[in-house]
């Protein structure tokens, strides 16, 4: 299946989260990306220096340096777990003494999951000599799997010294999710015609469109979730009447059973009233969420039987659930809508949680963003 427009959502990460459970980042995969800890970097290639250091330091009070005398020299992470077909988005300072004053740089590069190879590889130049640079880069692992790491390297140069800090690496959250953090709701609504209404039988209903109003509304969220909204609903509108997807998060059904059999997913759901086989008709793509792994994977109806089973191709790649424990899995709707015409209405707002870092920038938002789903039958 090829991957299909997703209206944005991220996922809770329980260690930093604000009071309504929205999680305002991805947890950070790699270890010791602060360089405070002497550990957990060891050479890539055969740098003549690898240590930690107070020399030059971008947050805390140490860096990892590594000095070279050959190019693609440098210092790599310890391993960290991936998941296939994951965009993932990596972060981090370099100071180097390397190149001429407006023409220094940096190699990056990160290993797939399983080792076969790298997601990325990247080599960055004309950068500011002697003095810390950011660079933040976004890359899909392919081939997840527990042999993911992240190599800095000299690039180009085959001299001189490297500083790096405050490293991060964490999905984007195109493949995770939680619902809206204050609730969904979904409205459905036909016109209908009538002879008169005095005269008003089944025989004389003429039932018009059928429509899905779907609403997902925020309380109190970072302004980092609130740009990735407003950029998503921004392009949406540039382009005219372009369609997409949204989870109802209201019509969550749970599943009794979850199997994989004959290329296919087969979810036993006591009541199939919002999910269709039909193109334009109901959910016709389905979600399946574990909230205990906080995995999931969503896929297009194929068949159904009425509240009993919905039947989706094993083939689709969007999403990381790979287990078929039915244990706290639910299934969820999934509807192609459009954006309604008030489009999204957030308002800025005063709370802020206690534990707000004085680096934050951006203030805090609540809001709507309404849907429309246009229903064929």
């Amino acid at each position: 299946m090829a991957e299909i427009k997703l209206f944005p959502v991220g996922y809770v990460d329980d260690t930093n989260t604000n009071s309504r459970g929205t999680s305002s980042s991805t947890p950070n995969l790699v270890t010791n990306g602060d360089m405070e800890l002497d550990s957990n970097w060891s050479d890539f290639a055969s740098p003549t220096t690898n240590e930690r250091s107070t020399e030059q330091v971008h947050g805390g009070t140490y860096s990892r340096k590594f000095v070279v005398d050959e190019g693609t020299e440098g210092i790599k992470s310890d391993t960290y777990t991936s998941v296939t077909n994951t965009e993932y988005k990596i972060s981090f300072w370099f100071y180097s003494t390397a190149g001429a004053p407006l023409d220094s740089g940096v190699g990056l590069r990160v290993r797939k999951g399983d080792d076969s190879g790298w997601a990325t590889n990247q080599g960055y130049g004309g950068y500011n000599r002697d003095q810390w640079n950011y660079i933040e880069h976004t890359f899909t692992d392919t081939a997840g799997g527990s042999g993911a790491y992240i190599v800095f390297h000299s690039f180009t140069h085959t001299s001189g010294t490297w500083y790096i800090d405050d490293v991060t690496i964490s999905a984007t959250g195109g493949n995770k999710m939680f619902e809206p953090n204050n609730g969904c709701s979904k409205q459905s609504v036909s016109y209908t015609l009538v002879k008169s209404m005095e005269d008003r039988s089944m025989f004389t209903y003429k039932k018009g469109e059928h429509t899905h109003i779907i609403e997902y509304n925020y309380e109190n969220i970072w302004n980092s979730e609130y740009r990735l909204i407003k950029r998503f609903v921004d392009d949406i509108a540039e382009v005219g009447a372009n369609d997409f997807y949204v989870i109802d998060f209201s019509s969550g059904v749970k599943v009794t059973a979850l199997a994989s059999t004959g290329g296919n997913y087969n979810a036993s759901l006591y009541d199939t009233t919002d999910f269709s086989a039909t193109s334009n008709e109901g959910g016709h793509y389905v979600c399946l969420w574990n909230g205990e792994s906080r995995k999931f994977r969503i896929g297009i109806i194929s068949s159904y039987e009425e509240d009993s089973s919905v039947t989706f191709p094993d083939s689709t790649d969007y999403g990381d659930l790979d287990s078929f424990s039915s244990n706290k899995i639910f299934a969820y709707p999934v509807y192609r809508v459009y954006i309604a015409e008030d489009e999204e209405q957030f308002n800025v707002t005063n709370w802020a949680p206690p534990t707000l870092a004085t680096t934050y920038a951006g203030p805090i938002r609540s809001g709507t963003v309404r849907f429309v789903q246009y229903d064929v039958r």
